[in-house]
C-alpha cells in the first residue's frame, strides 16, 4: 500500500507482469468474473477504484467513507 501501486501477477509463473500506479493506498481487491477488471479499496483516498487490467487505467471510482477496508464483487449476471 505505501507504494501506491497494483501489482498484477501470472498465477502459473508467479512473475510480476504489470505495474499500475494507483493513488490512495490500495489494500484489497476483488475480480470481474472475466478477470479483465478489478475493484480496488483505497484507505487514504476513501474511494474504490474500478481498474482495467488490460490497460492498467483507473477507469471510475466511488466514494466509501473512511478507510475502506475489504471489498467483494457481486455478479448478478446468469
Amino acid at each position: 500500500p505505501q507504494a501506491g501501486e497494483l501489482i498484477v501477477f501470472d498465477a502459473k509463473t508467479r512473475a510480476a507482469i504489470r505495474r499500475i500506479k494507483i493513488s490512495g493506498s490500495p489494500v484489497s481487491f476483488a475480480l470481474s468474473r472475466d478477470e479483465k477488471r478489478a475493484f480496488v479499496s483505497l484507505v487514504h483516498a476513501s474511494r474504490a477504484a474500478l481498474v482495467d487490467l488490460e490497460s492498467g487505467a483507473v477507469v471510475g471510482s466511488v466514494p466509501t467513507g473512511i478507510a475502506p477496508d475489504g471489498i467483494v464483487w457481486i455478479d448478478k449476471g446468469n
